[in-house]
Parts: structure tokens; C-alpha cells; sequence
């Protein structure tokens, strides 16, 4: 486990000092968990 300080992730460098944290630790999430959900397709059929 990595403590982090409180406001880490607040911005833009800090988000990619986060990203490339959990790239050292091999995480490779799904590019899926990365897409905004919006509860439903846009297109109806």
C-alpha cells in the first residue's frame, strides 16, 4: 500500500504522478474503467 499526501491527485501532475505510481506496481486497468457512464447508449433503436 502507498500513503499518499491529502491533496495528491488535485491536479493534472498529480493525477499522472498517481497514474505512473500504479504503472511501477504493473497495474494495467481495462481502458473500459477509464469511459464516463452515462446510463444509457446515446442511440436508440
Amino acid at each position: 500500500m502507498i500513503k499518499v499526501p491529502t491533496n495528491l491527485g488535485k491536479t493534472v501532475s498529480s493525477l499522472l504522478e498517481l497514474a505512473y505510481l500504479d504503472w511501477q506496481q504493473e497495474k494495467r486497468p481495462n481502458w473500459l474503467e477509464a469511459l464516463p457512464f452515462y446510463g444509457q447508449h446515446p442511440v436508440a433503436y
